[in-house]
């Protein structure tokens, strides 16, 4: 019945045409979605006397699209300068170098400035200590310059439960940070070099950024955090006030001849993202980031 009703000429025209209905629409699709880029693109181009505006805002994870939109904003000439609103506790190691050192090359072209919200600490002061100018809130918290590495370890409640767990390996710090065994003094040092070899570079990129002699900094760089009030006293930032100042400076700075054009980079959201609130988002990002990595952060 069902084969004879599939096989019904009218059927298989209107199938045929429902198919050919669905690849129109997806094409079409595509090619508004190219076409609005374009248009994105060139509204971008076209715009005189633009401040780039980009958010650093949770836990840094990653680099990429940070790094992708700060160079958009450096190739555009009309974008005069660069400022990064940050809102972050820090995040991993790499993606805050990263981006820090792509700042530095940016400002041989315009000027990078920094402006503080609510927290800019650890990886998130790292990255802006790169920049021309730190402008923070007078309670901003930010500083925390340090290193951390940590762990969960579950080796007593699994002899609790009678569970043990059987590791091959090749060398003797192979299972360094192994949750399932008690962590040895050996393993302790040997992180502890590598924290200490992490919060050089930290504290060498910093001092030099900020022109602020290492051993000076190093009396400050214990993890302890600073309200904005504070970092400006002790040199880490550059002035205080809201975003309006900020702008008002950068005017004044750049030579704009009129009030700049503010530009916001588009906001593209992943499938997951919407399919996924904001705080599951963030759920997520910091297991993923909590798994035995090393970190800028603060806690």
């Amino acid at each position: 019945m069902f084969r004879q009703f599939f096989e019904h000429p009218l059927v298989k025209i209107f199938f045929t045409v429902l198919f050919t209905f669905i690849i129109f629409i997806g094409l079409l699709m595509l090619i508004i979605s190219a076409l609005t880029n374009g248009m994105e693109n060139e509204n971008l181009a076209v715009k005189k006397d633009s401040i780039g505006v980009i958010n650093l805002n949770g836990v840094i994870t990653g680099s990429k699209d940070f790094i992708e939109q700060l160079d958009k904003y450096r190739d555009n000439g009309n974008i005069k300068a660069i400022v990064i609103k940050i809102n972050s506790p820090g995040g991993a190691v790499v993606p805050s170098q990263e981006i820090y050192r792509e700042i530095l090359k940016i400002r041989k072209k315009k000027k990078v400035y920094a402006y503080m919200q609510s927290v800019a600490a650890s990886g998130a002061y790292y990255i802006a200590s790169a920049c021309n100018k730190i402008i923070a809130n007078p309670g901003t918290i930010t500083g925390s310059i340090g290193v951390i590495i940590e762990f969960t370890n579950f080796d007593k409640l699994f002899n609790k439960l009678g569970i043990k767990a059987i590791v091959v390996k090749s060398g003797k710090y192979k299972d360094v940070g192994n949750p399932f065994r008690p962590i040895t003094e050996d393993d302790r040092k040997l992180l502890q070099n590598v924290i200490n070899s992490i919060y050089n570079q930290f504290v060498s990129d910093v001092a030099k950024a900020r022109n602020i002699p290492i051993e000076q900094l190093k009396k400050i760089a214990d993890g302890r955090i600073f309200t904005g009030t504070q970092a400006l006293k002790l040199k880490l930032i550059d002035g205080l006030g809201n975003f309006s100042d900020l702008v008002t400076l950068i005017k004044k700075e750049v030579k704009f001849k009129e009030k700049p054009h503010l530009v916001y980079p588009e906001e593209k959201k992943s499938f997951i993202d919407k399919l996924l609130t904001s705080s599951e988002q963030t759920i997520i990002k910091s297991i993923i980031n909590n798994l035995i990595t090393v970190n800028y952060k603060l806690q």
